[in-house]
């Protein structure tokens, strides 16, 4: 079997930072075979500078409102974040598209190779089928009540089945689940239909993001009557 072999100013195994008396080897098709000190390596070692890391994990992501970067100022809030990107995510689907094309390839070039990507449409599905990071979707479910849950579910089911469906010709293997948006913005029946759809699957929730929800947890107040407007 042929190797790679790679040395840098530093090796970081996840654990440990090495230093440079130290060498990563591979095969040819990237895979880590072991680590090695400089003296039992033999020859034909690529010298990199910097430091060698496994890639990162980015483990929550919205990669289709990469659009509204710079567009939400920081710090207002997490009520007036949430009414901004209800109110501003609807942009032009020409400069959605380059931004999401933009946001996946810096990703990429910082070294990321796994992303948890949270999303309520399918539009990132062209740029994850030609993508070298393996993406897991989290198709967010949003529904207050009752009434309407089979028929959001069936909305959102359509989202997952279309990435799935685009991201079938990826020679990576990317996967797709339904996801529960936050505590107080899914309805007790909508859970319900979550749970049974996702049994065994890995899910997502967005938890505690506010001192708001310590009351909905502790006291069973529902304090979050603004956002449920805005979204009804």
């Amino acid at each position: 079997m042929n190797y790679q072999k790679f040395q840098a100013d530093q090796l970081f195994t996840g654990y440990e930072l090495l230093n440079n008396n130290h060498v990563l080897v591979t095969d040819q098709a990237g895979t880590i075979k072991e680590i090695v000190l400089e003296s039992d390596a033999g020859d034909n070692i690529q010298k990199r500078n910097g430091i060698l890391s496994p890639g990162f994990i980015n483990c929550h992501c919205h990669l289709e409102l990469s659009h509204l970067k710079n567009v939400i100022p920081p710090h207002t809030g997490l009520i007036e974040f949430l009414c901004s990107v209800v109110t501003k995510r609807n942009f032009d689907p020409q400069v959605i598209s380059e931004e999401i094309v933009k946001a996946e390839k810096e990703m990429y070039d910082n070294g990321i190779v796994a992303v948890g990507d949270i999303g309520n449409t399918a539009d990132t599905a062209e740029v994850k089928s030609k993508s070298k990071i393996r993406w897991q979707n989290f198709v967010e479910v949003i529904g207050f009540t009752d009434e309407r849950a089979e028929e959001n579910i069936d909305l959102y089911k359509q989202v997952a089945e279309s990435l799935v469906s685009k991201l079938r010709t990826s020679n990576i293997d990317h996967r797709t689940t339904l996801v529960p948006h936050a505590p107080y913005s899914i309805s007790l029946k909508t859970f319900q239909l979550i749970n049974e759809l996702t049994k065994d699957q890995i899910i997502s929730i967005h938890n505690q993001e506010h001192p708001a929800e310590d009351e909905l947890y502790r006291r069973r107040r529902r304090l979050f009557e603004t956002v449920q407007n805005l979204w009804r």
